[in-house]
C-alpha cells in the first residue's frame, strides 16, 4: 500500500527533517526518491547553532521551510552568556515558519545546573515564539510533562518524534498542539496507542530524516498510522500535508 500513494502537486509534507545532514550528491537522491513517492514538502529544524545558515541555504536550494532554535542538547553545556548571544543572534536570523528544535531533554542532561540552563533556554525560546507568532518546534526526552508545563495557553507548536503514551498525547491535543509521528512508531505498541487518540487536524508525519529514517520513509509511516486507524492512507497523507502547511505559514 505504501509504495502506491500518488499525490497531487501540492503532495505529502515531511514536518521533521534534517536535510543539511546529507552531503549535496546524497541529498539530490533522496529527495528525488521521495518525491517519486509523493513527497513534496519538508521542514527542516536547525539541531545545531553551527547548523543555522545552513539549514537556511539548503532550504533556499530545495524549497524546504527552515526552522532555526536553540536545541537543548547545546543549551545544556553554554553558560547563560553563551546561550544570550546564541539567543540574540537567533532574533535576527528566525523565520515565520517555526522555531526550534527547542525543548527539554532530561537524557541528556542529568545534572542539576544542564537543566537549569536547558530550562533557561527553553523559556526564553517561549517568550521568542510568543513576541513573533511562530509556532515551537518542540524536543522531549523523559521531560514531556515538564516541557507541557511551561507552554502558556494557546502556544501553536508540534511535539515533534512522538514516542510517549497515549494520556500523554490527550493532554497535548488538549492544549491545541500538534503532534508529529516519525519511524519509531511502526516499533513502539505505546506509540501506536497514542497514534489512535490525535485527531486527524492535528496530526502530522515526519522522517527525521537522516537520523531516524530515509526521506521517502514518511509514506511507511503514514500508511501504518492509517493502517491501525483504519483511515484511507490518501486522506491522512492529505490532511498531514494540510496541517503542516497551515502550522507552518508555507507561502502558496
Amino acid at each position: 500500500m505504501a509504495g502506491e500513494y500518488t499525490t497531487g502537486a501540492t503532495g505529502a509534507f515531511d514536518a521533521h527533517s534534517h536535510l543539511d545532514h546529507l552531503d549535496p550528491a546524497a541529498l539530490a537522491d533522496a529527495l528525488e526518491q521521495a518525491r517519486s513517492r509523493g513527497i513534496f514538502g519538508w521542514a527542516v529544524s536547525a539541531s545545531d547553532p553551527a547548523h543555522w545558515q545552513r539549514v537556511l541555504s539548503v532550504c533556499r536550494r530545495v524549497g524546504a521551510l527552515p526552522q532555526l532554535g536553540l536545541h537543548p542538547w547545546w543549551a545544556g553545556e553554554l553558560d547563560e552568556e553563551a546561550q544570550d548571544a546564541l539567543l540574540a543572534q537567533l532574533t535576527e536570523t528566525l523565520t515565520p515558519h517555526g522555531l526550534g528544535e527547542t525543548g527539554l531533554d532530561w537524557a541528556r542532561a542529568k545534572a542539576p545546573r544542564s537543566r537549569r540552563l536547558q530550562l533557561r533556554a527553553f523559556h526564553a525560546q517561549i517568550e521568542m515564539a510568543q513576541k513573533h507568532g511562530v509556532p515551537l518546534i518542540l524536543h522531549g526526552v523523559r521531560a514531556w510533562g515538564t516541557v507541557l508545563d511551561a507552554l502558556p495557553t494557546g502556544m501553536a507548536g508540534v511535539l515533534h518524534a512522538f514516542t510517549g503514551s497515549p494520556e500523554l498525547a490527550d493532554r497535548a491535543v488538549g492544549l491545541g498542539l500538534h503532534i508529529s509521528f516519525g519511524p519509531a512508531v511502526l516499533r513502539s505498541e505505546r506509540t501506536q496507542r497514542a497514534a489512535l487518540r490525535v485527531p486527524a487536524d492535528q496530526l502530522l508525519f515526519e522522517t527525521d530524516a537522516p537520523d531516524q529514517g530515509p526521506l521517502d520513509s514518511l509514506v511507511d509511516v503514514a500508511c501504518f498510522i492509517a493502517d491501525l486507524r483504519d483511515d484511507d492512507p490518501h486522506d491522512l497523507l492529505e490532511q498531514s500535508a494540510r496541517n503542516a502547511r497551515r502550522l507552518f505559514r508555507c507561502p502558496e
